[in-house]
């Protein structure tokens, strides 16, 4: 379903879809997205219709075909990696998303780029901006680690 709605930026006419999608071994979901012309504001979430158990997955991303694993991260979805020491905590009120390894990765470079970058920080962040290439190109081996207490993430491999 499509909507008009207000922008929650610059109050302009925006677009909100709304789709239920069936997610295999997993359930039910809806997926929502925003955008506006105006302001070029961008949102979407994923949001899981139903609860379960706590879930934690650990999956060593070791081969080119691994980086194509799904990743299902619900709004309290706990992200670490930690042979790169990034660790993302959900609040409730985080973004939801359906990707894939690689899609993880190109998310997480794309916040190092455009809201942490200060100069006292600025080579810490290039140094760990080029690690997460080399991840995300399959030349280094790590560790993906995602818990959730709702049981609505998941690491689910792809199926031959």
């Amino acid at each position: 379903m499509e909507i008009h709605t207000k922008c929650p930026v610059c109050g302009g006419d925006a677009i909100s879809i709304f789709t239920t999608y069936h997610i295999p071994k997993f359930g039910e979901a809806l997926l929502t997205s925003i955008s506006c012309e105006q302001c070029k504001y961008k949102s979407s979430d994923v949001l899981i219709l139903k609860e379960d158990n706590p879930k934690r997955f650990k999956v060593k991303i070791d081969s080119p075909e691994k980086l194509n694993y799904r990743v299902i991260r619900s709004s309290y979805g706990n992200i670490k990696i930690p042979e790169l020491g990034i660790e993302i905590l959900a609040t409730g009120f985080s973004e939801g998303f359906i990707t894939n390894v690689d899609g993880l990765i190109l998310r997480i470079e794309d916040v190092l780029r455009d809201k942490i970058m200060t100069e006292e920080n600025k080579e810490k962040v290039e140094n760990l901006l080029k690690k997460l290439e080399a991840a995300r190109t399959g030349r280094i081996t790590f560790t993906l680690i995602l818990e959730d207490k709702t049981g609505n993430s998941a690491i689910i491999p792809n199926e031959r």
